[in-house]
């Protein structure tokens, strides 16, 4: 059996992913795979526009799981701004964004610190998101150069001559969550490597604790 994969994405003028128009692109994927499986002479029937899904992930403007303005979406509500250390974090509300589905869960917070030692300290993002069932092979073949560069103590690149002003960690692990199989990944992104290091473990672990995720191996990390 041949298995194969049509993505698509679209961009807005200022190079900002359009995930609400995710949708829009059903014809288009579906034509490209169907392109793709003529032409390998692939049996079966043709792929439906309705047959193209994206993968869960947070969108812009919003939550598509709150119902209020200002609610925590339900994938969100596992983070506290305390897992980044100190007091100073979370100053008003952060920025959250996040979806829920039958196969994955996502999530986006960015939170402002209220003593920044300087401008690019004063922000930090932490993204979370699970995938389960059918998508599995999918992030692993998306992923695959993330996970295959993953390790126990990776070091981040070394500052080039123009100052690096930001460091992102990811964090991977495989799980039992609710009894089914999950793939889990989570990023630290601060303005330096040492508290993003520092933090990444206790992020994830909070992260896994809240979906009742057991049996957890933390697969590696990578610097972004």
């Amino acid at each position: 059996m041949t298995r194969f994969r049509v993505h698509a994405s679209l961009f807005g003028a200022d190079g900002s992913e359009q995930v609400r128009a995710a949708g829009e692109l059903g014809e288009a994927v579906a034509a490209a795979a169907n392109l793709v499986r003529d032409r390998g002479r692939c049996g079966g029937p043709a792929v439906e526009p309705s047959d193209v899904r994206p993968l869960p992930w947070p969108v812009a403007g919003g939550s598509e799981e709150s119902e209020e303005p200002g609610e925590v979406p339900p994938a969100c509500r596992w983070f506290r701004p305390e897992l980044l250390g100190g007091s100073d974090w979370g100053r008003g509300e952060p920025n959250r964004r996040g979806v829920a589905g039958d196969d994955a869960d996502a999530c986006s917070l960015v939170l402002r610190r209220a003593k920044a030692v300087t401008g690019e300290d004063q922000a930090a993002e932490v993204t979370s998101v699970s995938w389960r069932g059918p998508l599995l092979p999918e992030v692993r073949t998306e992923y695959g150069a993330e996970l295959a560069a993953l390790s126990r103590d990776p070091a981040p690149e070394a500052e080039p001559e123009t100052r690096r002003k930001r460091y992102r960690l990811a964090v991977w692990a495989d799980a039992s969550c609710s009894g089914v199989r999950t793939l889990s990944r989570v990023t630290v992104d601060m303005a330096s490597a040492s508290p993003a290091a520092a933090r990444a473990d206790g992020v994830l672990d909070a992260y896994l604790a809240s979906s009742g995720c057991r049996a957890a191996k933390v697969l590696g990390k990578v610097w972004k």
